[in-house]
C-alpha cells in the first residue's frame, strides 16, 4: 500500500509516570506554498517506549512501528489506541489546525513500564505516527497531501499539548441552594 505516513517525535516530554491524561492534541501550522489539496482523513497512533528509538531514513522505519513484534515491527510496535481525524476543510497556507483529542494514545504511551526511564525521572520522548486511513478501515481515498516543514521558522514545528493530573481524580463538590 502507498499510504502517506508522517512520524513526529517530541523529546523530553514532562509527564510523570502514573499520570492520568485528560486531554491531548497536536497543533500544526500549514506551511505557505506547500501542498494541501484535500480534506484530512488520518489515523493517529503512538509508539510505545521500548519499541524502536528515533526515526531514521531506513526503508520501512516508520511503517514497521505500527506493527507488533510478531508482524515484523519494533518491540511492541504501535499503541492499541488510535484516533481518527477527519475534516472536510481545505487548509490555506499559514493556517493553524488542531487534531482531535488524542489522550487515549498518550495515556497508553505513559502507562508503558519504561515511561520516564523506568521511574528514574518524569521526562521521556513521545513518538506519534499519522497515516492515511486505509480503505479497509473506512478511509476516504485519496486523502489530500499536507506538508509542514519544521526547519522553516515561519511554519513552526508541530506542538504537542498534554493536560494531566497525578494522584486520585480531582473531586467536584456541588452545593444545592
Amino acid at each position: 500500500s502507498n499510504l502517506q505516513l508522517i512520524g513526529m517525535r517530541w523529546d523530553g516530554v514532562s509527564v510523570p509516570p502514573g499520570a492520568t491524561i485528560v486531554n491531548a492534541y497536536i497543533r500544526f501550522t500549514m506551511e505557505d506554498g506547500k501542498n494541501h489539496d484535500g480534506p484530512i482523513d488520518v489515523l493517529i497512533r503512538g509508539q510505545k517506549k521500548d519499541s524502536g528509538g528515533g526515526f531514521t531514513t531506513a526503508t520501512g522505519n516508520i511503517s514497521k512501528r505500527l506493527k507488533t513484534a510478531a508482524e515484523g515491527g519494533y518491540g511492541e510496535g504501535g499503541t492499541d489506541a488510535a484516533v481518527r481525524w477527519q475534516t472536510s476543510t481545505y487548509y490555506a497556507g499559514n493556517q493553524k489546525f488542531v487534531t482531535p483529542d488524542i489522550s487515549s494514545v498518550i495515556q497508553e504511551i505513559v502507562d508503558h513500564p519504561d515511561w520516564g526511564g523506568a521511574g528514574s525521572g518524569a521526562e521521556d520522548d513521545v513518538l506519534l505516527i499519522l497515516y492515511e486511513t486505509p480503505a479497509s478501515e473506512g478511509g476516504t481515498q485519496p486523502t489530500g497531501r499536507y506538508e509542514t516543514d519544521s526547519s522553516d521558522v515561519n511554519s513552526g514545528e508541530p506542538e504537542l499539548y498534554i493536560q494531566y493530573y497525578t494522584g486520585p481524580p480531582p473531586s467536584v463538590e456541588r452545593s444545592l441552594t
